[in-house]
């Protein structure tokens, strides 16, 4: 809990701009500290079974989580309508798939 929320902090702002290696080393760092409490073997392999188990998410998809409870938070504290856009196209831009951005803007406030 302590990493967590160093790697949380602004993730969705430089995490889509990062190379493939770069996103695997972060990947990789993750894998390590979940064997190390677990304690388990250095080549023991995570998967989501255990990610499960420790209610955790890989790198990717914590990130796309973030990204997608910041739009949330700003869409229902009623912001502006051009804010709104701005988060549309921001969406758009990071390749969040385009239903699940349809859901989130379909409901008004």
């Amino acid at each position: 809990s302590l990493i967590q929320c160093l790697f949380d902090y602004s993730c969705s702002s430089w995490y889509y701009s990062l190379s493939k290696s770069l996103k695997l080393k972060l990947q990789v760092t993750q894998n390590k500290v979940i064997r190390f409490i677990n304690n388990s073997g250095p080549r023991t392999s995570i998967k989501g079974n255990v990610l499960k188990e420790l209610n955790m998410l890989n790198v990717e998809d914590r990130v796309s989580q973030m990204a997608l409870n910041h739009v949330h938070n700003k869409f229902y504290s009623q912001c502006q309508h051009t804010s709104k856009n701005i988060l549309l196209k921001f969406l758009q831009n990071i390749n969040i798939i385009p239903e699940v951005v349809h859901l989130i803007f379909m409901y008004q406030v």
